[in-house]
């Protein structure tokens, strides 16, 4: 009898390590993240954070945004499919899971990759490893073409909670003399960001559009710490190309 349950015990215990080690495998194809923000164990959760997927012939761009998170108990992974030349979302689609450390990509992917892969064959995105660049940027075969574009905000105070923030920005594409604007936000609700900024770029492969990611840092629930989000990404042909 003690033999029997000897046994039966060191089978749990070996299933038990085999479930652990099976759902600790990193997938092969898992996305890479692109840092935006230095933070620390502590608001790991307080920050959204970017996986970049890849690009369309077309200029279509692909990412994965895990959502900042204050106090629920659910975190919301979003695929975002955004054609680049028109600022126009072509896809997108949530996904959630429990708020824990452990659930971090590896999981995600684990249990939405081929969701996910599936939403980039429809929409002729290829699987790549994008990387963000930082300005200024200088594309082109012979290095030539400089990127370096400007966010302009507008400001103002909260009615009630008395802070000062952003009521609109635009983004601006510019190239030596050359200025245009590429996108533009306004705030019309309740609340606001108090601040907006250039976190960086992805170029396309063929370096014919450009995708600019604005970041903003909004009020906390019940104020600090305040949570930091990707606002938008801009996107632009170079004329590279062209």
């Amino acid at each position: 009898m003690k033999i029997k349950t000897i046994l039966l015990h060191s089978f749990f215990l070996l299933a038990a390590a085999f479930t652990l080690r099976a759902a600790d495998v990193v997938p092969k194809d898992t996305p890479k993240e692109s840092p935006l923000f230095v933070t620390g164990k502590d608001f790991e959760s307080m920050d959204d954070r970017i996986f970049p997927l890849g690009w369309s012939a077309d200029g279509r761009f692909a990412w994965i945004c895990k959502q900042s998170n204050e106090a629920a108990d659910e975190c919301n992974w979003v695929v975002t499919i955004q054609d680049m030349a028109t600022n126009k979302t072509v896809a997108t689609e949530k996904f959630e899971l429990p708020d824990k450390p452990e659930n971090g990509i590896a999981r995600f992917w684990s249990a939405h990759g081929k969701a996910t892969a599936a939403l980039l064959t429809k929409h002729a995105v290829k699987r790549t490893a994008p990387v963000m660049d930082h300005f200024p940027i200088v594309i082109g075969r012979h290095r030539s073409f400089i990127v370096l574009p400007v966010i302009e905000s507008v400001m103002g105070t909260h009615e009630d909670l008395q802070f000062g923030g952003v009521k609109s920005f635009q983004v601006f594409r510019s190239s030596g003399d050359r200025k245009a604007a590429i996108f533009g936000r306004k705030y019309d609700g309740y609340l606001f960001p108090f601040n907006v900024a250039i976190a960086g770029c992805f170029v396309s492969p063929d370096e014919a559009h450009a995708a600019i990611v604005v970041t903003a840092c909004w009020r906390g629930y019940e104020g600090a710490p305040h949570p930091r989000k990707i606002e938008a990404l801009a996107g632009f042909k170079t004329g590279i190309g062209d």
